[in-house]
């Protein structure tokens, strides 16, 4: 018995030395294994914060293509987007017809719509984008701020998700609305001085005196401006009439757009398009249907 006794308190050390060495292991092994999964988790925060900052890149871009697109579609049939309220000719409206007066709201016509298109974009991106329902114009900074109903959102199954704002200014092109501004202009310089003309002759004299006017002072601004008057339509010299198609066209960049009519990608010019129907004489507008755009 006394040389069992020995080898029974051996045995029982180093099954206490096992079992503490075991405790150990066990222990590094959870903690490692805590370590890892705290690792891939971090790293998936990580990736998901990746994919929301390119969202936001994404829809920064987005920004200037929904602005170029919506710009030239309007700017091209007058400032308005949908004619079928308007009259119009081969998708270009009268702004006045005598002493009938239909401006746009261009501003408007180019929010509304460019929501449109750019809310189309959100869904091609990987996190959830909410709706944009608000566009403010800063023409003095050639900013807008798009405001939205909720927050960008990514989420990795039940594992976390991450939430941040949509709403954000942008740095963009607002010649269009100054485009505008200069086709109002020389509206208002066509009405008047049409209308206080005597003869055909006179009002076409007119019209030659007002392109070059305001073609001059915003030629600087790579602005040109086309006025095309059409034939007599009144029954003599004196009791005229004349349709004018005015074109308002940006000389400088051009812009990646698509048109409906032509069915085709490529680069173009910004041109605002009105006619004015004016004289002594009241006529009747020639006119026909536009198709409407789909966006």
């Amino acid at each position: 018995m006394k040389g069992i006794a020995p080898l029974i308190i051996v045995a029982f050390v180093a099954a206490a030395a096992i079992m503490v060495v075991e405790g150990v292991i066990i222990t590094n092994y959870l903690v490692r294994s805590e370590n890892i999964v705290r690792a891939i988790r971090e790293e998936e925060i990580i990736k998901g914060i990746n994919i929301v900052e390119f969202a936001k890149r994404g829809l920064s871009q987005a920004v200037l293509y929904s602005l170029d697109q919506a710009t030239y579609d309007i700017s091209k049939r007058g400032g308005f987007f949908d004619l079928s309220s308007a009259t119009s000719l081969d998708c270009i409206p009268y702004w006045k017809t005598f002493s009938t007066s239909n401006m746009p709201d261009f501003e408007s016509e180019l929010s509304t719509n460019m929501l449109k298109i750019f809310n189309s974009y959100g869904t091609a991106l990987d996190v959830a984008v909410p709706r944009y329902t608000q566009i403010d114009f800063d023409k003095d900074k050639s900013e807008m701020r798009l405001n939205a109903d909720g927050k960008l959102m990514y989420e990795k199954q039940d594992f976390f998700t991450i939430k941040d704002t949509a709403d954000f200014i942008q740095h963009v092109d607002l010649k269009a609305l100054k485009m505008f501004e200069i086709a109002k202009e020389t509206a208002s310089e066509l009405d008047s001085s049409i209308s206080g003309s005597g003869s055909y002759s006179a009002a076409l004299d007119s019209t030659i005196s007002v392109s070059n006017n305001i073609g001059q002072k915003y030629y600087a601004d790579d602005v040109e401006i086309i006025i095309k008057p059409s034939d007599n339509l009144g029954s003599s010299e004196s009791n005229f009439a004349l349709n004018v198609l005015v074109t308002i066209k940006d000389n400088g960049e051009k812009k990646l757009v698509y048109d409906f009519a032509e069915k085709s990608l490529a680069m173009r010019n910004i041109e605002f398009r009105f006619y004015m129907l004016l004289g002594k004489q009241q006529t009747s507008p020639e006119t026909n249907e536009c198709a409407k755009i789909k966006y």
